[in-house]
C-alpha cells in the first residue's frame, strides 16, 4: 500500500460541537455541556476503514473530499473529474480502479493518486512542511502545471521545493512574459484556484484534527 502521507498540520481550529443535557433532581435542574460525536460526513466510516487499510490519514482525505465535491459521490465536473475525490476515470485506471462511481473505489483512487504525487516531491527533497503543500497543489492543478511553476521559480533563482516561493511565482503564470519562458511547457496558467485550494484544505484539515478522534 502507499506510504503514509502526512503528519497533522497545526492551523486555526474550531471548537468541537457540543450538546446540552439536563439532569433533573427534586432540588434543582443542572445543565451540563456534553461533547457530541463530531461527524464530518456520511462517509466517515468508509474513510476511516480505507485510511486504516492503506496507512493514510482519513481526515486529510475528508478535507479534500469536502473541498472537491462537498461529499457528493455522483458529482461530475465540466473537466470530467468524478465523485467524492474528483478523480478522472483515466487516472483511476492507472491505479487499477475500474468503477470510479463507487465511493469506496473513488476514495482509494484519491489516496493512491495523492500518495504517488507525494512520493515525487519527497524524492525531490521537499521537507515535511512543504511536502503536504506541494502534493495538494499538484492534486489540484496537475503535476505538469506544478512542474512549470517549479521550473519558473528555479529560473528566477528560487528554491522550487519551498511553497512560499511557488506561491509568489504562480500568479506570474498568467503573464505572457513569464508563461512564454522556455522552461514553461504547458503555457498560461491561472493558478489562483490552486493557491486557495491548498490554503483551504490545510485549514479544514486542522479543524478536523482538533475536532475528530482519529
Amino acid at each position: 500500500s502507499p506510504e503514509k502521507m502526512f503528519e497533522p498540520v497545526a492551523t486555526a481550529t474550531e471548537a468541537p460541537a457540543t450538546i446540552e443535557s439536563e439532569a433533573v433532581s427534586t432540588s434543582e435542574v443542572a445543565t451540563t455541556a456534553i461533547a457530541a460525536p463530531y461527524t464530518i460526513s456520511e462517509y466517515d466510516g468508509l474513510m476511516r476503514r480505507i485510511g486504516k487499510e492503506e496507512g493514510q490519514d482519513w481526515l486529510l482525505m475528508s478535507a479534500i473530499a469536502y473541498s472537491e465535491s462537498r461529499f457528493q459521490d455522483d458529482l461530475v465536473s465540466p473537466r470530467g473529474a468524478i465523485g467524492l475525490m474528483q478523480i478522472k476515470e483515466a487516472v483511476a485506471k492507472t491505479y487499477g480502479i475500474n468503477d470510479i462511481y463507487d465511493p469506496e473505489q473513488n476514495i482509494k483512487a484519491g489516496i493512491y493518486h495523492l500518495a504517488r504525487l507525494q512520493n515525487i516531491y519527497k524524492k525531490a527533497g521537499a521537507d515535511p512542511e512543504n511536502l503536504i503543500k506541494l502534493t495538494l497543489a499538484a492534486y489540484n492543478c496537475g503535476e505538469g502545471r506544478l512542474a512549470d511553476c517549479m521550473a519558473l521559480a528555479k529560473e528566477k533563482g528560487l528554491d522550487p521545493l519551498v511553497w512560499e516561493n511557488l506561491a509568489e511565482v504562480i500568479p506570474l503564470m498568467k503573464e505572457e512574459e513569464h508563461y512564454k519562458s522556455d522552461v514553461v511547457k504547458l503555457g498560461r496558467f491561472n493558478g489562483g484556484e490552486t493557491l486557495k485550494f491548498v490554503e483551504l484544505i490545510l485549514e479544514r484539515y486542522g479543524q478536523y484534527c482538533q475536532s475528530v478522534e482519529k
